[in-house]
């Protein structure tokens, strides 16, 4: 058996307190002015990372040095250049290995050119009650979020979609598809990711510490959806080994064997590396 995988990472984030239990806004708020990217940070966490057994990540990042500090930890896996900016159609252009955040915080154009590169790519996705709202009807607080950020909300029109029917309508569902969280997502829009063929990578530490709640992961399986597990940063985790997802997991869904959440970790993530090339 090959080692497990972190299949949703952020290497160059360092361990700083944040509110939890809020909501999605409130934790980005309460960090995200003190938190720099770095890179001494990311080769630390690789480093630890690999001392801790993982085999492999799936790193996002702002940097893009990403891949070389998993090169430099011996960690294979795929090292994506995060892109935002809800008001840049071309984002991505020239940025290689890119992806987008999230859909409140992408141009639909950048998601489209991304997804219509045919590599891997992965998006935050119906992670907060914020988010759907701001899809929903362009209530919640999203909309002064992005005003306070000097971001132009005029191209904006309100799509009255959950995220993953909003993904969908831009036609950029398929295999290549990663899906990081998912906490909200509902049996009918399981249904319609297991149809595209994506994957979805849960964070359950994570979730807990940002939302309370975790995401209906018996409702993935019962969909014949592939789901991977990842840890987020350490500013929602208290560390980065992704075998520690699993006590939680265990206590959450008794009726799910260790042997499944094994797989999760193992064959399931290894078949996603393998069908997306290895590592980038």
């Amino acid at each position: 058996m090959r080692g497990p995988v972190n299949a949703h990472v952020h290497l160059e984030l360092p361990a700083l307190p944040s509110v939890g239990g809020q909501g999605l806004v409130p934790w980005l708020m309460s960090w995200r002015k003190d938190a720099p990217a770095r890179r001494d940070v990311a080769m630390a966490n690789a480093r630890y990372v690999a001392a801790m057994g993982t085999a492999a990540v799936i790193d996002i990042g702002n940097l893009g040095v990403g891949g070389e500090a998993m090169h430099a930890a011996g960690l294979d896996g795929l090292a994506f250049t995060e892109v935002f900016g809800f008001d840049q159609p071309h984002l991505a252009d020239g940025v290689e290995h890119a992806t987008p955040h999230a859909p409140y915080s992408t141009h639909a154009d950048t998601i489209r050119c991304v997804a219509a590169r045919g590599e891997p790519w992965s998006i935050h996705c119906d992670e907060d009650v914020a988010e759907r709202a701001f899809l929903a009807d362009g209530s919640g607080p999203w909309p002064d979020v992005l005003r306070a950020s000097k971001r132009d909300l005029s191209h904006w029109r309100t799509p009255g979609l959950t995220p993953v029917r909003w993904l969908d309508s831009l036609g950029v569902l398929g295999p290549n598809t990663l899906l990081v969280h998912c906490t909200l997502t509902t049996c009918a829009d399981l249904e319609l990711i297991a149809d595209r063929g994506c994957t979805i990578c849960i964070c359950p530490r994570s979730n807990l510490h940002i939302t309370g709640r975790l995401p209906d992961v018996l409702g993935m399986f019962d969909a014949g959806v592939r789901v991977l597990i990842g840890t987020d940063s350490l500013i929602s985790s208290p560390d980065l080994d992704v075998r520690n997802e699993l006590p939680v997991l265990l206590e959450a869904f008794p009726g799910v064997p260790r042997s499944r959440w094994e797989r999760c970790l193992h064959d399931d993530a290894w078949d996603f590396l393998d069908q997306a090339g290895g590592a980038a």
